[in-house]
């Protein structure tokens, strides 16, 4: 099927002020699209159907594509923004400026922004269905909610720094506030970890879907 969607950040790289709408051909938008200097990104779900695959497609200044990415189908939609990392080094290695996309088949892939080429690709676990969380760049690096937990990555290779194991999530990225992390569970759970320790929770009310956000000193969930 066919989504129509409005660019206005992409009218506003072309000519100031203007508007302009463009045809994304299969599946469904329904992440925002990410401006990186002059191109911009757009990330489709597949179809239900299995008719279209979820993809990743990168336009430039006058509509044209300059790539594509194309997903494996999942029986879940492909529903976690795209994420850009910016260059930087750690103790676990230095890396490029570089476009962070997670799968709901449970790849999480690093690549190049300006030709879409590989950096570096991760496979995380899978039950039912993989990542549909939004990965978090942190100070310590990158800040994945998996499907049955939560990992701190390195962003130059991908490798994993620390991980815990949750419950199971569903669009639920995580927040860090003073070196812990928070994210939440579809149980209604709200874990707290701490890289290098034993993660703990409290009950709540309801799947929790949502990052937590950090409100003079607590968590709004």
């Amino acid at each position: 099927m066919r989504t129509t969607l409005v660019l206005v950040l992409l009218a506003l790289l072309v000519a100031p002020l203007a508007s302009a709408s463009m045809t994304v051909q299969g599946g469904y938008v329904s992440t925002a699209p990410l401006v990186v200097e002059d191109h911009v990104l757009i990330r489709s779900s597949g179809t239900f159907d299995g008719s279209t695959p979820p993809m990743v497609r990168a336009y430039g200044q006058n509509g044209t594509v300059h790539w594509v990415i194309e997903g494996k189908a999942t029986t879940q939609p492909d529903m976690a923004d795209l994420v850009l990392m910016p260059a930087g080094s750690s103790p676990c290695g230095a890396w490029p400026e570089q476009i962070i996309i997670a799968w709901s088949s449970g790849l999480l892939e690093a690549r190049t922004p300006d030709a879409g080429l590989p950096l570096w690709q991760a496979n995380t676990t899978v039950q039912s269905w993989g990542l549909t969380a939004t990965p978090v760049v942190v100070e310590e690096g990158l800040l994945v909610t998996t499907r049955n937990g939560v990992e701190l990555r390195c962003p130059s290779n991908g490798t994993v720094l620390h991980a815990a194991e949750t419950g199971l999530g569903w669009r639920n990225p995580a927040v860090m506030a003073n070196g812990t992390v928070h994210v939440g569970d579809e149980e209604g759970r709200l874990w707290s970890w701490t890289p290098g320790e034993a993660p703990s929770f409290i009950a709540l009310e309801g799947p929790v879907r949502h990052a937590p956000l950090v409100v003079n000193g607590g968590l709004l969930v």
